[in-house]
């Protein structure tokens, strides 16, 4: 078995690809796989593939499929990876320097579950910004597994995972956006330990034009990534348990993240369809927010997300959009 197999999904990132790769290669870690998916790329990155693979045939993996977006190529990664450890890298993004030797061995010291380690954003012109995984010490306890589901960073790629979690099917939800999201809050019922690193070791790129950054009609893909989240919580039986995190996460989701990201429109009726979406969708999943003790331990954040409901739509639009 493969120590570690990194999944890679390539589409229309030409001018970033050697980057990245180059810099999985890097990481002088033994047995290492690199599984690089093609997914319909209409640039020249599958010739760059091509290049890498008869370079490094001993590692570096390729693959060509029709377009299915990033969940798609990862799943398909997923499917052929024949590590104990299996990780994630978005081809726009790059790697520090021993990141992975260093999280494998972290990994093998109590036998993680999931590994996790800080970031940079690395923006256009070379600005680094660190940010954190919001952990800063190992977890072994379901209590405290719990408590990490409102302040774990959301994203697939800075992390490390046993392979045994895929085992029963868990597989990155296709057709939507935000998948990371999505995709985490499932996992978290699987978790039994998570490891922390707290080095900068993922470098995330900005690129111009990120939904996130802009208005993007595909950011009401949070409402259903939330929709298919709580269904796997109650489909699982396990919705009554997880209540109190998965309330405070979804409510920080759809009042924060979701209807920020669609007042930067500068369009106030998507933004009024959007705050009563979100609304309904709370009201309609959970109930009696001020018992939860999550709101009152986040200070400011809690507290502006148990008084959202009063708060006045246009007001909200336009603190939002200049935020």
């Amino acid at each position: 078995m493969k120590s570690l197999s990194v999944i890679v999904p390539v589409y229309r990132v030409e001018q970033y690809l050697a980057k990245c790769l180059d810099s999985i290669l890097a990481q002088n870690v033994p047995d290492m796989e690199i599984l690089v998916v093609d997914d319909g790329s209409p640039d020249d990155c599958y010739t760059i593939m091509q290049r890498y693979a008869q370079a490094y045939p001993e590692q570096v993996r390729i693959f060509q499929k029709p377009n299915g977006g990033l969940s798609d190529a990862r799943n398909f990664g997923l499917s052929h990876a024949e590590g104990e450890y299996i990780a994630f890298v978005d081809s726009d993004d790059f790697l520090a320097e021993h990141m992975y030797a260093t999280m494998l061995a972290k990994a093998r010291q109590q036998d993680f579950d999931l590994v996790v380690c800080d970031l940079n954003y690395v923006f256009p012109g070379g600005r680094i910004q660190p940010a954190s995984c919001n952990l800063s010490q190992d977890i072994f306890t379901e209590e405290e597994i719990k408590k990490s589901m409102i302040s774990l960073y959301p994203a697939a790629w800075n992390k490390i995972y046993h392979r045994r979690l895929f085992e029963q099917e868990l597989r990155f939800q296709k057709g939507v956006w935000f998948e990371d999201v999505e995709f985490l809050y499932r996992l978290f019922p699987h978790l039994h330990s998570i490891g922390v690193v707290n080095q900068p070791f993922y470098q995330y790129v900005q690129r111009d034009g990120a939904i996130t950054a802009t208005f993007d009609h595909r950011l009401f893909d949070y409402l259903k990534n939330w929709e298919t989240i709580l269904a796997s919580y109650h489909q699982n039986g396990q919705f009554e348990k997880y209540q109190a995190e998965l309330q405070y996460s979804c409510m920080r989701y759809l009042y924060a993240t979701f209807l920020k990201g669609v007042a930067r429109g500068h369009n106030f009726s998507i933004f009024q369809d959007a705050y009563r979406q979100a609304r309904a969708f709370v009201h309609q999943h959970f109930s009696r927010a001020w018992r939860n003790p999550y709101f009152y331990r986040t200070g400011a954040k809690g507290i502006y997300l148990l008084t959202f409901q009063r708060l006045s739509a246009w007001l909200l639009y336009l603190w939002m959009r200049n935020k």
